[in-house]
């Protein structure tokens, strides 16, 4: 990683990942990604039970995931929203992720006759978590426009008022669009959860 510190714009940003003909071009995008975004990941991070080792792991996860979209054409820069945020709720989302894995993690090893109980609820945990994926391959397969818009409503925690803003659109537009990309939702993930 150089310590020149990059100045670039989203677009400029999104230019450097796609062009996979330049591996110098996208070691710079990277670079520049971890010098403007990581101090966020670690703040989200360490101050939510997190170590720095976490905040590193969760940050690369984040990152590969994003490149992934990217590759994948299920990300595209629109200008609605800023590169780091969609960083930032790849690694939120993450990071909540590993907080709910580690609460059924045992921190002592069962007994061998632990009671019928705890299995019951590991399973209901372990549905949980299928479901939760499922969902999360469902948002991945949105349209960006409809996958925004959940975000900010779900795991950004945005005000209506404040998505209709970005959007530059009226509350009961967004309401009608929220409510289709929520059916949408649905839709694509009990194509994968049928049990969703």
């Amino acid at each position: 990683m150089s310590n020149k510190k990059l100045v670039l714009d989203d677009s400029e940003l999104y230019s450097l990942l796609i062009d996979t003909d330049n591996p110098k071009a996208q070691t710079q995008a990277f670079d520049y990604i971890y010098q403007h975004f990581y101090r966020q990941v670690l703040t989200l991070v360490t101050q939510n039970n997190g170590s720095q080792s976490d905040a590193v792991d969760t940050f690369h996860q984040a990152i590969t995931n994003f490149f992934i979209s990217i590759k994948e054409e299920k990300y595209s820069y629109t200008g609605l929203a800023a590169i780091s945020s969609y960083i930032y709720r790849y690694s939120k989302y993450i990071w909540l992720n590993e907080l709910r894995r580690r609460k059924i993690r045992p921190k002592a090893e069962y007994s061998e006759d632990y009671q019928i109980a705890d299995k019951k609820d590991l399973v209901k945990e372990l549905e949980r978590k299928e479901k939760l994926d499922a969902i999360a391959k469902a948002l991945g397969q949105l349209k960006d426009g409809c996958r925004e818009i959940i975000e900010w409503f779900y795991i950004d925690e945005l005000r209506q008022r404040e998505i209709a803003e970005k959007l530059g659109i009226n509350e009961p537009a967004l309401k009608q669009r929220k409510y289709s990309c929520t059916k949408q939702l649905i839709r694509i993930t009990r194509g994968i959860y049928p049990d969703f």
